[in-house]
């Protein structure tokens, strides 16, 4: 502020407006989500030299850490083979830990052989070091791990988190009965040249395996499985209260090839974080897809703007735009829709909408556009590429259905379907069908929509949802958009 009084060229007092192209610089990299972690590494590891740290840090690779809790016999181990068959992480079982290091005769080994060797628990004090010595090796490092049967209780978890320790997913195999346990626990048998463990009820090898198997006939006792539960259900809740944000329920009343699968849809969802983030949203689809619909479902529930290219093409024409005539001939009875429009008529009205303050604010869901490959492309170079892409999915008999009952009354402009709501007799009789709306033309559409599918395709994100719109209730199919607007799914765990 000058001596004066006023503000003259200070910036601050100004609106500032920042550019596009940072906020989707950061949100391509995760710049926020990375600043949050450094932070939080620095202040969990406090570091004599914080820069070095953070140079340390950006070169470690992101991998999985993954804790598997749950008592003895609840499939915890079918559970990790199955992660490890995914993604390559070390797996790690607390006793086999002790036992290594034990044979190895590490420092923290031989503090523990005594206590091992006369068949006692190994104390905390020296479990926890142990445990610390194996998940900083090389292969866990660059692997990541599952670890199953540690941390037991939260004196454990809390150790690990003050050694810096946190794991990306906690997993608590919850809904093991006894009974099952000790079924599944009794069903386990090793193939004699491999060493590998098979349970017959969770994950039983094939049939010429399986030949070669013998029982194990040295597992854990009846008893010693009746106290893992009691100690796993007692330490349940506090154990969970320590993981709350990371923690997955997985049931153990499901077959474990359909476990392993909710479990895996989980792991590689992309966590929320507190990172900003503006849905940018090509929801795309054929006649009789309903997209309309579920933008505006979209746009009522998060407030972002809805842009509906046939309304862009109705408010140009009536604004007298340049482009008018050659829109109002495109929507006129005769005419085919935006198809008949020139690429670069239809590139500026979305592009210039996309580009007002409320869109760039609030975020958006376009429908009706793209249409193909190169509309596609160039509103990506205009920087306008959306962070989710919907393709709604729906057979050509469910769109004639939807579509071709459609009527509009001359008199009142008003619409109606004559299968899901017919009008009255005295009105039915003078009902109009656009030309756009007959069985022929939805058809045409729709094989149009198909073949200029297959290049618009190539250029959208690789990460695009297909959605079954097919359905008739339309609360389904928008959960299901609604879930994948919300959390993102990736091929790899999310860490």
């Amino acid at each position: 502020m000058g001596k004066d009084g006023n503000v003259g060229l200070d910036a601050s007092a100004r609106p500032l407006h920042t550019p596009r192209s940072y906020a989707d610089y950061a949100e391509k990299h995760g710049i926020f989500d990375l600043m949050h972690d450094i932070a939080k590494d620095l202040v969990l590891n406090t570091p004599a030299d914080p820069l070095a740290r953070i140079v340390e840090f950006l070169e470690e690779p992101a991998t999985p850490k993954i804790f598997i809790q749950g008592p003895i016999g609840s499939g915890r181990q079918e559970l990790s083979k199955g992660i490890h068959a995914k993604s390559n992480a070390v797996q790690l079982e607390i006793n086999e830990v002790i036992n290594a290091a034990v044979t190895l005769e590490t420092p923290n080994g031989q503090a523990a052989a005594p206590f091992v060797s006369a068949g006692n628990i190994v104390p905390n004090s020296v479990l926890v070091p142990i445990v610390l010595d194996r998940l900083s090796e090389d292969d866990c490092k660059r692997n990541g791990y599952v670890l199953r049967g540690f941390p037991e209780t939260r004196v454990q978890a809390v150790a690990l988190q003050a050694a810096g320790i946190l794991p990306t997913h906690v997993i608590f195999m919850e809904g093991s009965n006894l009974t099952s346990a000790i079924q599944n626990i009794q069903s386990r048998v090793q193939h004699p040249e491999t060493n590998a463990v098979y349970s017959t009820l969770h994950n039983p090898p094939s049939e010429d395996v399986l030949s070669a198997c013998i029982p194990i006939v040295n597992g854990p006792t009846e008893t010693e499985i009746r106290e893992s539960h009691q100690k796993f259900e007692q330490n349940l809740m506090a154990m969970r209260a320590t993981y709350l944000d990371s923690s997955i329920s997985a049931d153990t009343a499901e077959p474990m090839d359909v476990l392993l699968d909710h479990v895996w849809k989980i792991l590689t969802t992309k966590k929320q974080t507190a990172a900003p983030w503006i849905p940018r949203v090509y929801l795309i689809g054929p006649v009789g897809s309903r997209d309309d619909v579920f933008a505006r479902n979209l746009a009522e529930k998060y407030g972002i703007v809805h842009v509906q290219l046939r309304q862009l093409m109705q408010q140009a024409i009536h604004a007298k735009a340049s482009s008018s005539a050659v829109l109002a001939k495109a929507l006129g009875p005769q005419g085919n829709g935006a198809s008949q429009v020139p690429d670069s008529v239809l590139n500026g009205l979305v592009e210039t909408r996309l580009s007002q303050l409320d869109c760039q604010t609030q975020g958006w869901v376009l429908t009706g556009f793209p249409g193909n490959a190169a509309q596609a492309q160039s509103l990506q170079d205009a920087g306008h590429k959306a962070n989710r892409v919907f393709i709604l999915e729906v057979d050509e008999e469910t769109a004639v259905q939807r579509v071709g009952g459609r009527r509009t009354d001359p008199l009142t402009g008003q619409t109606c379907d004559v299968h899901t709501n017919p009008p009255a007799p005295d009105v039915s009789t003078r009902l109009t069908v656009h030309p756009r709306d007959t069985e022929a033309s939805i058809r045409t559409q729709l094989q149009s929509f198909n073949q200029q599918y297959t290049d618009l395709s190539a250029v959208l994100d690789a990460q695009a949802v297909h959605v079954d719109a097919n359905d008739p209730d339309e609360n389904l199919v928008m959960n299901i958009i609604d879930s994948h607007l919300i959390y993102q799914r990736q091929d790899t765990i999310a860490c």
